[in-house]
């Protein structure tokens, strides 16, 4: 198998002394990135000959290489130091990913609708380049501003204590598909994720 990726980073950082005991420093920073399958070979004719059908490369696999990750990232970041005190507020934004939500194909649009409201789903052949009757249901991720807060007092040089939240927000991901259609959501008082 072979793939490309290409990307871009930019980083900025500006310093203000606000004065002579205080400063503020911003920083931003943002990826841009995309990862794209080139070439794959099919299952090997010695595997086939065993009875072996399953591909080795699937539109799974695709998915996990080529959109697994976000394809895009922002961070901002503000330091305020007043003399030995330090706060940090940090805001980063993770682009949208994909996942195989049917790891065994066969689900219909009519089923997916029924089963699955709300989600944002799209439909892509088992096999790249095969026909459309084994369909895998894509399950689309949205992107999510996590923010994180941190103040800190410094006692000296090699002593200082911190304290802080990560995801103050309480951001989550998005809910996932559940694989096992026999366990998915057909009764509205059962509302488990798994």
């Amino acid at each position: 198998m072979l793939f490309r990726s290409e990307g871009l980073d930019l980083a900025v950082r500006h310093k203000n002394k606000l004065s002579s005991t205080s400063r503020l420093t911003l920083t931003a920073s943002a990826n841009v990135n995309r990862t794209s399958v080139t070439n794959f070979k099919n299952t090997p004719a010695q595997l086939a000959a065993l009875g072996i059908t399953t591909p080795l490369f699937d539109v799974t696999e695709r998915v996990r290489i080529e959109r697994g990750q976000p394809r895009s990232s922002i961070n901002l970041m503000a330091n305020y130091d007043l003399k030995d005190f330090s706060i940090m507020v940090r805001t980063i934004r993770y682009g949208e990913v994909q996942s195989n939500a049917s790891g065994n194909g066969g689900w219909s649009a009519a089923q997916v609708a029924a089963l699955t409201p709300g989600y944002n789903v799209t439909f892509e052949p088992a096999i790249p380049g095969s026909a459309a009757g084994n369909q895998q249901v894509i399950q689309t991720f949205s992107a999510k501003w996590i923010t994180d807060l941190d103040v800190t007092y410094r006692f000296s040089k090699r002593l200082s204590a911190s304290v802080g939240a990560n995801n103050l927000f309480n951001i989550y991901p998005s809910e996932n598909i559940r694989s096992d259609r026999k366990s998915t959501r057909l009764n509205s008082s059962h509302t488990d994720i798994s």
